[in-house]
């Protein structure tokens, strides 16, 4: 990230911001997917099953969202005059 940021400051960015959020999930993607995805076949009522929807369920709890929102602020001065000088070099 530092490599990124240094850069940054070289050109004609005035600023970097981010936000991260974590937030709980709805908790019903793995059930959603369960009963999308699975097979058939295989029975849910079995030793199997239910030992996989009580990890489901104890999973749900835990389970969080993350969100990150980057935004840049650009300098419309520096751009101006970083294009005048590339086009000064040639």
């Amino acid at each position: 990230m530092g490599e990124v940021l240094k850069g940054a400051a070289r050109g004609a960015v005035r600023r970097i911001q981010w936000v991260e959020r974590t937030t709980p999930a709805q908790g019903d993607g793995l059930a959603r997917w369960l009963y999308e995805q699975r097979d058939p076949e295989v029975p849910l009522e079995g030793a199997l099953g239910r030992s996989y929807l009580e990890l489901m369920d104890s999973s749900a709890q835990a389970t969080r969202e993350h969100e990150v929102i980057v935004a840049v602020q650009v300098d419309a001065m520096l751009l101006r005059n970083d294009g005048r000088e590339r086009a000064s070099r040639r």
